[in-house]
């Protein structure tokens, strides 16, 4: 009998140690599961927040990118329409039901160096010169508008910021300093390229490229003719170049240029012709060809005061010298022409000078002549011939540069106000291209 109660004894000690175990072990695979629990719902939590991150910058990303283009597209309107441009069309989405809103900081112009690779933010005074745009789209803490997260907050992430950048560049573009409806020409080491007037006199030391020519069909450049700036040919037309020519911009074909005609209204009988000094400076008369013909010769000189004036003619031969006291529009019916060394508004800026001529005759500049203004001759051939210096803009039917001519488009003239009334419109849509 004690045997058997030793016994039993024994496998009662046994049986409660056994089922301790079974206790501890029940209690460890619960502390076990809820580990594996919470590490679960922590992953599900991630893939949860990660995958609403995702779609946000999905989202801003494409914000980003279709501000960047539309901004792009406006830059020829000058900084201000292109960061507008840019706000306008990201206000058009919303993320987490919120409108994006850029901010003018993540906006910037600048320029985009196409074998580098490489975008240059430009100072504010530089922006005119801007071929490219960068937007920044983004929902941060910093902007009080960070993406609140759904799961991570149980492991303390309350929010996540989310930022997205895309870059623009501005291509087949139509405005520039020359625009020729039909053909544009450069020959013989003619060269175009840029300056502001408005922040001071040209100086190759600091000219920019934004020397842009643009037509309705073909840009031909022969003999070392070079364009610095973009070089943009009708829509299934091309850009050639011939012997060592070059463009250091696009070539892509944009706008055609549709350029209406002269509108001369009441300008024959309303003008400012009677404030014209009867007399050159050196005592000739500078209208005794007619009443309307102007014609200064052998070393003559004239000064118009700022006006609007009306010609049949204007021909400037043998060193003579047009020049004009302020903001000045001259209207032209006939001939055109400076040749022989002629000075046309020695006071080198091209906003007070505008000449609209109205005819189909040959527009001519020969000779060593230095001009600075604006030439608008929708019907006409504008011609440049033999080492002329020109600062400002070109617009004609067809615009040919012959032998060493260097063209300085004013970026100034950019927003296309100096031309009386005159509204250019283009067939096709400014284009622009992500690069970035």
């Amino acid at each position: 009998m004690q045997r058997r109660d030793t016994l039993g004894n024994h496998s009662s000690a046994r049986r409660a140690s056994f089922l301790a175990w079974r206790g501890d072990e029940r209690g460890a695979v619960a502390v076990l599961v809820a580990v594996l629990l919470a590490v679960l719902i922590g992953f599900a939590g991630l893939v949860i927040d990660l995958g609403h991150l995702f779609v946000v910058h999905s989202t801003l990303q494409n914000v980003a990118d279709s501000a960047s283009l539309a901004a792009a597209s406006s830059l020829s309107y000058g900084p201000d329409e292109a960061r507008g441009q840019a706000q306008l069309l990201a206000h058009k989405h919303a993320v987490d039901g919120t409108p994006v809103a850029l901010a003018l900081v993540d906006i910037e112009l600048g320029t985009w160096d196409k074998e580098t690779k490489t975008f240059t933010v430009l100072e504010p005074a530089q922006e005119a010169n801007a071929n490219s745009v960068r937007v920044m789209a983004q929902r941060s803490q910093d902007r009080n508008n960070p993406i609140f997260l759904i799961f991570m907050p149980l492991f303390g992430h309350q929010a996540s910021d989310v930022r997205a950048i895309s870059v623009a560049y501005q291509a087949g573009s139509c405005m520039g300093g020359i625009i020729g409806g039909r053909r544009i020409t450069l020959n013989s080491s003619s060269v175009t390229d840029s300056y502001n007037s408005d922040f001071g006199p040209y100086s190759p030391a600091t000219a920019n490229q934004n020397g842009d020519v643009c037509s309705c069909g073909d840009i031909e450049l022969n003999s070392s003719a070079g364009v610095n700036g973009d070089a943009g040919p009708g829509d299934g037309h091309e850009v050639i170049l011939n012997s060592s020519a070059y463009v250091t911009g696009s070539t892509t074909p944009g706008g055609c240029p549709v350029l209406p005609d002269v509108e001369l209204g009441d300008i024959a009988t309303n003008n400012d012709n009677g404030n014209i000094p009867t007399m050159t400076d050196d005592g000739n008369d500078p209208f005794e060809d007619g009443p309307y013909d102007l014609a200064l010769n052998r070393g003559d000189s004239i000064t118009l005061p700022g006006g609007r004036y009306y010609f049949n003619s204007v021909v400037l031969n043998s060193s003579s010298t047009l020049s004009v006291a302020g903001p000045t529009v001259i209207y032209v019916t006939g001939e055109f022409a400076v040749n022989g060394s002629g000075i046309m508004n020695p006071g080198l800026n091209p906003q007070d000078l505008v000449v609209m001529i109205s005819s189909t005759l040959e527009v001519q500049l020969n000779s060593s002549v230095d001009f600075s203004g604006v030439i608008y001759a929708p019907n006409a051939h504008v011609v440049n011939n033999s080492n002329v210096s020109y600062y400002g803009a070109i617009f004609g039917q067809e615009v040919t540069l012959n032998s060493s001519i260097a063209f300085h488009y004013d970026e100034a003239l950019s927003d296309l106000a100096f031309l009386d009334g005159v509204e250019i419109v283009f067939n096709s849509t400014l284009s622009s291209t992500l690069v970035q």
